[in-house]
């Protein structure tokens, strides 16, 4: 998982006929608040240590992760 706020393809909507085509958007996400609003208190609730080898990583760039 990437960390950092990322621009991201909006998916096109299942709710639109078939054939029509959506607007071509963006979402930006924010990857750091999804870790620690779900993945973190998630894993801890299950008795885990929560490990993000991205975030612990001093090469994150180097090996894919930003």
């Amino acid at each position: 998982m990437p960390f950092g706020k990322k621009e991201v393809p909006k998916k096109p909507r299942i709710d639109l006929p078939p054939g029509a085509k959506g607007p071509d958007e963006t979402l930006q996400v924010d990857f750091d608040a999804v870790y620690e609003k779900l993945f973190r208190p998630s894993l801890e609730a299950a008795g885990l240590q929560p490990f993000w080898l991205a975030k612990q990583t001093r090469n994150a760039e180097k090996i894919g992760f930003r």
